[in-house]
């Protein structure tokens, strides 16, 4: 490969401290957006050992969020890390796992987007904006979804908006074939245990991609329905302990140059019926369902941003 990798697109990881097991696993957030005017509450972080389920709710969605991330800084933790996620990964190649489950408080007849957000503009070089390129093709194709259905910002500075206006975070959004799985309960049935096996349940990207895509088209959220949604897909190329994107190109590089320093946001969000587009995907514009703020144990996350989403360790 042509490039010369720079320390900012191959920094990040540099081995394991000596108190490695005292460690979080990984360092994530389920984070609150209140109304406008009202307070924020405080994020708790997920700590993943042993794996748990946190709560979400919001005045539209309420329901529960599993982050959980093999100990890829120190291996020989495996074996004593959880009861059921340690057999759940043994065999496979997945790093991590998203799980999100939970009741809609209202119709949603929009469709719903799964981004990378982050709190800052980026302005990539252009090495780095070819490297973008390529990882957007490589995990567009590997999910099933072609260029044109990505939305990809490297947001607005203050000093690229009028006074008054609202900068656009940077992001790199798609729809729900994001997720590899996707089980619908209704009134009545069974729900999945969010914390146990779920294979085999509702409808999954490894049936056919074709098939799969055709019944997410249909979907309609309703509040009397319990929706899950299990992200796995890019987890074997995306190491967030050591914040590196791994497998696609020669090297390892830093995760920097696909979403912006640590920490991101995964965000489940949906835009007005009007919304257009390659129209800005603004904050104001958005009904939040989920946002997960994820960071890593690489580097510690800024103290501005824990001031800014009231986190809690």
């Amino acid at each position: 490969f042509f490039f010369r990798w720079s320390t900012a697109m191959t920094g990040g990881y540099h081995g394991p401290p000596a108190a490695v097991s005292e460690m979080p696993w990984a360092t994530s957030y389920v984070i609150h957006h209140p109304k406008k005017g009202a307070k924020r509450d405080p994020a708790v972080c997920m700590h993943s050992r042993p794996v748990q389920a946190f709560p979400v709710n919001n005045e539209f969605f309420q329901g529960r969020v599993v982050c959980v991330h093999r100990p890829t800084h120190c291996p020989s933790l495996e074996p004593e890390w959880d009861p059921f996620f340690t057999q759940h990964f043994q065999g496979r190649k997945r790093l991590w796992e998203i799980r999100i489950q939970g009741r809609f408080k209202e119709v949603v007849d929009v469709p719903l987007r799964w981004a990378f957000v982050h709190d800052f503009a980026s302005v990539p070089s252009y090495t780095l904006g070819l490297v973008e390129s390529v990882l957007l093709s490589f995990f567009g194709a590997a999910m099933g979804f072609g260029k044109s259905e990505l939305y990809v910002s490297h947001g607005q500075t203050a000093d690229e908006v009028q006074q008054g206006e609202e900068p656009e975070l940077s992001h790199v959004a798609a729809g729900l074939l994001c997720f590899d799985q996707t089980i619908v309960t209704p009134p009545g049935c069974k729900v999945p245990d969010i914390l146990g096996d779920m294979q085999g349940q509702g409808m999954s990207r490894v049936d056919s991609v074709r098939k799969y895509k055709e019944y997410l088209n249909s979907l309609v959220m309703t509040p009397e329905n319990t929706y899950t949604f299990a992200l796995w897909g890019p987890s074997q190329f995306v190491d967030v302990i050591k914040w590196q994107i791994q497998k696609v190109l020669p090297t390892p590089i830093s995760l920097d140059v696909l979403c912006g320093p640590n920490p991101v946001h995964m965000q489940l969000y949906a835009l007005p019926k009007d919304h257009k587009d390659g129209e800005r995907h603004l904050t104001s514009k958005k009904n939040i369902f989920v946002d997960i703020l994820i960071g890593a144990n690489a580097a510690p996350i800024p103290e501005s941003v824990r001031q800014e989403y009231n986190l809690v360790s």
